[in-house]
């Protein structure tokens, strides 16, 4: 058996040993970062879908005070004030911020 042979024998069970505990540190660092990714990630998506409600309240609010002038609820295609802004898009964005039951 050559000096090479004997210290592989030697050290090899310690080697396993060691290799498996750095395995798994690697695992848990690698998870640890998995995990700040998907906090950062649903914060972002948290900060958006709150902007965009924001976003949707003044049309809400006129879909609100426009109602009384909607003959019915089939005039979801008709412009409003002359641009390209209709009931339906006023409806909508009311139907947005409407509480929704969880599925």
């Amino acid at each position: 058996m050559t000096l090479l042979n004997r210290v592989q024998h030697r050290i090899g069970p310690m080697m396993e040993e060691c290799s498996a505990e750095i395995v798994e540190l690697c695992a848990k660092a690698a998870i640890d970062e998995c995990e700040k990714s998907a906090e950062a990630a649903l914060a972002t998506a948290l900060r958006e879908r709150d902007e965009a409600r924001e976003a949707l309240k003044p049309f809400a609010a006129e879909c609100d005070r426009r109602a009384y002038m909607a003959p019915g609820p089939d005039i979801d295609h008709w412009n409003i004030g002359g641009n390209a802004l209709t009931f339906g898009d006023l409806r909508r964005a009311r139907a947005a911020l409407s509480p929704k039951e969880p599925t």
